[in-house]
């Protein structure tokens, strides 16, 4: 009985904590969009950031960031937090179209990127992977189900709707399966960033001494980091630009 009461009282005090973190969580996310309807946008960071730290991840979140960012002219960070929103709700209108705007408008960079319009990839780009995770689950269990019930009925009709049932499911649920594996994959070995210095020099090998310097980016625009070594980050710009620059330069999303 003793031992009850200490698990109670534990996970008591554990209710009472989370509901007070969400509490504060809830109260600097609301003084943050008070203090940008006011046009206080350094205030309105200073509570986004906190809201942050206490590890909340909200698309909501990343994008008023971003747009706090935007205000006081820091592109870069701009970028940064909007790329973070669209990576978690892909099919926001909003976060893409201020994207969109800073790029054509704000940016220095022109890079051409290798847009094939191919059905497929912008399923799987407009797709997150928390979602592609729930489309899986979901069509394993149809698939499962389909497959279970079709070996109980007895009635040929049903049993032949539930074979193709079951063939398609499959088939969905190979597609969503390989999307999740390389989303995965896409996200832990090909990471995006944004350089958030202001201009920066990438050069042909890692080190403040090594190499030579073989074109600039400037804040705000989009790379992906292929590797990592001490202070450096490999990164390819556009389809065709490759080089190193300093960590310190971009954010990872």
């Amino acid at each position: 009985m003793k031992n009850v009461m200490i698990i109670l009282l534990f996970f008591s005090i554990l209710a009472f904590c989370t509901s007070v973190f969400a509490i504060n969580s809830a109260a600097f996310y609301n003084e943050g969009n008070a203090n940008y309807s006011k046009g206080k946008f350094n205030k309105a960071l200073e509570n986004y950031k906190k809201v942050i730290e206490s590890g909340i991840n909200s698309a909501d979140l990343y994008y008023n960031t971003g747009n706090a960012y935007f205000k006081l002219d820091k592109v870069g960070w701009a970028r940064f937090f909007w790329e973070k929103a669209l990576a978690l709700d892909p099919r926001d209108s909003d976060i893409k179209y201020n994207i969109e705007y800073l790029k054509l408008n704000k940016l220095k960079d022109r890079l051409k990127k290798d847009e094939s319009g191919n059905v497929f990839a912008l399923i799987y780009e407009s797709i997150s992977l928390k979602s592609w995770y729930m489309v899986f689950i979901i069509l394993y269990i149809v698939t499962c189900m389909s497959l279970g019930i079709r070996f109980i009925l007895r009635r040929e009709g049903l049993r032949f709707t539930l074979m193709i049932i079951f063939i398609v499911g499959f088939i969905l649920l190979t597609y969503s399966g390989l999307n999740l594996y390389f989303k995965n994959a896409d996200n832990s070995l090909n990471r995006k960033a944004v350089i958030v210095s202001k201009e920066i020099s990438v050069k042909s090998e890692p080190g403040n001494n090594m190499g030579v310097e073989l074109f600039t980016l400037h804040e705000g625009t989009l790379i992906r980091m292929v590797e990592s070594r001490s202070n450096w980050y490999k990164i390819i710009a556009g389809e065709k630009l490759i080089g190193w620059i300093r960590k310190e330069d971009s954010k990872l999303i």
